[in-house]
């Protein structure tokens, strides 16, 4: 699973970035329960941020 940029709450990140790569994931065939995880629960595990 694809796990894209975490850029949104970083101070001077462009929010649309973060659009325009879950908008990449839908192209490319994801589901949006995949991209919404993937940008949520895997991008945490993957970070290391992660609670249970």
């Amino acid at each position: 699973m694809a796990i894209p940029k975490i850029g949104a709450g970083i101070a001077l990140a462009n929010f649309q970035r973060l659009v325009d790569g879950l908008s990449v994931l839908a192209d490319a065939g994801m589901t949006l329960s995949e991209i919404i995880l993937s940008a949520t629960d895997v991008a945490a595990e993957a970070s290391g941020l992660r609670t249970k």
